[in-house]
């Protein structure tokens, strides 16, 4: 498990070999199987997850079904950290759909790890803001585009989703019904 901190870590290049040792011993880390339950709808938590490895699925219910909101893989984070003023509970569940290894943050441990390697700070804000950036194209794209249109660009930028996740799943991200991804699907094989 630690050599997947290291590995990750170690390309960042405004650390030093020393600090990927130091933070890889220090970063909390957490390795769950496959059908864990991370988090639960109305749990108060206040941790941010950052996936090394795995595939981590986040769901609400609406009129009973379930609905995909989120599917994270190697490198992305999950925020579930609402801001010190107001702990406000989880509206979704976190769920691993696979063995995962995962960073798991805490504001306060963060904040103490921010002080001691204030590159870490820059990092991370770096990081932030490619993935709000990636939030916002991925709205837009839910917006602007056709059911058919969003599995083309899941095929296109993120191609090994399609065989980590099974098809129910997947259509609930996409927003359609599995017999409509189904349909789509056939329709691309015919082209």
């Amino acid at each position: 498990m630690n050599e997947v901190v290291i590995r990750f870590l170690s390309k960042f290049q405004e650390l030093s070999p020393a600090e990927v040792q130091e933070l890889a011993l220090q970063l909390r880390v957490i390795e769950v199987s496959s059908g864990t339950m991370l988090v639960t709808q109305g749990q108060l938590c206040q941790s941010c997850f950052f996936v090394l490895q795995g595939c981590v699925r986040q769901y609400i219910l609406q009129d009973g079904i379930e609905k995909t909101i989120g599917l994270y893989t190697e490198e992305q984070a999950i925020n579930y950290y609402s801001g010190q003023e107001v702990a406000e509970p989880s509206a979704s569940w976190l769920l691993s759909m696979e063995y995962c290894v995962l960073l798991l943050g805490d504001p306060e441990k963060d904040q103490e790890l921010y002080l001691r390697y204030p590159v870490l700070l820059t990092i991370t804000r770096r990081m932030m803001e490619i993935e709000l950036a990636k939030s916002h194209a991925t709205l837009a794209s839910y917006i602007t585009t056709s059911p058919e249109e969003r599995y083309l660009n899941i095929l296109q930028e993120r191609p090994g989703l399609v065989q980590r996740v099974p098809q129910h799943i997947l259509a609930s991200y996409l927003g359609v019904t599995p017999e409509s991804l189904s349909r789509i699907r056939k329709r691309l094989a015919l082209k």
